[in-house]
């Protein structure tokens, strides 16, 4: 783990995606990130997996707009129970797509779990799985939030410093 600014990450991998960015006229509105302490290589594919699925899972009669951005704990928020301000930081990822239903919240976290047909949507049901064991290894938590229809975001909590853990 090094300190690495996450904006840089995110603009790396908005720049490796954009012939997909541009070919789906999606709109990136990317604000400040925080510099913390994390696997540069393992939040790289974090982006690319959050992002690429975000494009991949617009809406056909609108144009995909993703927002990523980080925001102050929330003591009030539910789902930061347990979580310093002061200890983590809130990475959000969010879009205006298809959605997921929350009945599968914790399903599509799974190995190769699809919600939908191969013939629906190209890839291969892992993306997600792979985004939780990043999170895991920062010793971190992430978090779905999502209605049909409407969008997705994804909240992600991780420790400001990380030490390398040998298990």
């Amino acid at each position: 783990f090094e300190k690495i600014n996450l904006k840089n990450v995110a603009r790396a991998v908005i720049s490796d995606l954009s012939v997909l960015i541009l070919e789906s006229e999606a709109t990136i509105i990317l604000s400040s990130l925080p510099t913390i302490s994390v696997d540069e290589s393992q939040l790289r594919q974090l982006f690319q997996n959050l992002i690429g699925n975000a494009v991949k899972f617009s809406k056909s009669d609108v144009l995909p707009e993703i927002k990523i951005y980080s925001e102050k704990i929330s003591n009030d928020d539910e789902s930061s129970k347990g979580i310093r301000n002061e200890d983590c930081v809130k990475i959000i990822i969010e879009d205006n797509g298809i959605g997921i239903d929350m009945e599968y919240s914790e399903k599509i976290f799974g190995v190769f779990e699809r919600l939908h047909g191969r013939s629906e949507y190209k890839g291969t049901g892992i993306g997600l799985s792979i985004v939780k064991k990043i999170v895991e290894r920062h010793n971190g938590k992430i978090i779905l939030k999502s209605e049909l229809d409407v969008g997705t975001k994804f909240e992600i909590y991780l420790p400001k410093e990380n030490k390398v853990s040998i298990t």
